[in-house]
């Protein structure tokens, strides 16, 4: 199968986020312009506003950390929201990321949040921020 054809069969019908992703990951050719006219258009998209209009005052994404508890949606589990937002292509310098990662970092260990078993700080001692975002978005 010839790439080319797939990828411009892609361009021609995909939507924002399968458009950004070939133009940046695989062509490796995309304007700052087109660039930032495609992350307006991802962010407009009903699962993510979904996920910004949920979004808690601390910059926690939904009401739970790893695991669908109490009847959490599937865009309510942080974990699964910030996943969706790096796999959509938004980009990791947004402020949704610093957010919830600050949130993460700031909220009490105990927290219910975190679904009955504590954050990971202690399995993460010594590991910088960009690596602990990475490993949630990845």
């Amino acid at each position: 199968m010839n790439i080319n054809k797939v990828c411009d069969f892609l361009l021609q019908n995909a939507g924002p986020s399968i458009t950004y992703r070939i133009k940046k990951d695989i062509i490796g050719d995309i304007s700052l312009d087109e660039e930032q006219a495609l992350q307006r258009k991802i962010l407009q998209e009903k699962d993510m506003k979904y996920i910004f209009e949920n979004k808690q005052s601390d910059g926690w994404l939904g009401t739970c950390f790893h695991s669908r508890i109490r009847g959490a949606k599937n865009f309510d589990v942080c974990e699964t929201a910030l996943r969706f937002i790096a796999e959509k292509g938004v980009k990791l310098d947004h402020p949704i990321f610093s957010g919830a990662m600050n949130a993460y970092l700031t909220r009490d260990k105990f927290d219910p949040i975190y679904d009955g078993f504590g954050n990971l700080d202690d399995d993460y001692k010594g590991t910088s921020k960009n690596l602990l975002l990475r490993h949630f978005c990845f």
